[in-house]
């Protein structure tokens, strides 16, 4: 149910980001493409039934940046396995507060029935990020 509220949101942000472009201009907003990618990497985990890592970060945050390189390293190693979202919470403040992120990096850790098991704050070194993938699975 979470999931579908999500992806309404996200949806509908994309929409009126679309009517708010008028006299044939195109919108190459980067908030409308990384919504559209989040509803289809959404779309795939459900119907895979797979579990899901959404990273919550920013471009400024050092933090993040710091834990971007363990996150895509964990993301080869657990391809399809578990689904990982890098979410910048600039581009998308809704589906932030959705999962009412007060700090970044925010970890949001979902089963594969879509129930939030976890969440991690701040930065997690490769060995603590890996436990908590592993036991996800």
């Amino acid at each position: 149910m979470k999931k579908s509220k999500i992806l309404l949101k996200i949806a509908a942000s994309a929409v009126l980001v679309l009517l708010a472009s008028c006299g044939g201009k195109t919108v190459t907003d980067t908030a409308t493409e990384t919504a559209a990618e989040t509803v289809e990497a959404n779309s795939a985990t459900a119907a895979a039934g797979l579990p899901q890592v959404i990273d919550f970060n920013a471009t400024w945050c050092g933090p993040c940046r710091m834990f971007a390189p363990t996150f895509e390293k964990m993301e080869k190693k657990y391809e399809g396995k578990i689904t990982f979202l890098s979410v910048d919470v600039d581009e998308n403040p809704d589906m932030a507060a959705q999962y009412e992120v007060q700090s970044i990096p925010t970890v949001v850790y979902i089963n594969a029935e879509g129930k939030t098991v976890d969440v991690t704050v701040g930065l997690l070194s490769e060995e603590e990020f890996d436990a908590r993938l592993q036991k996800l699975l």
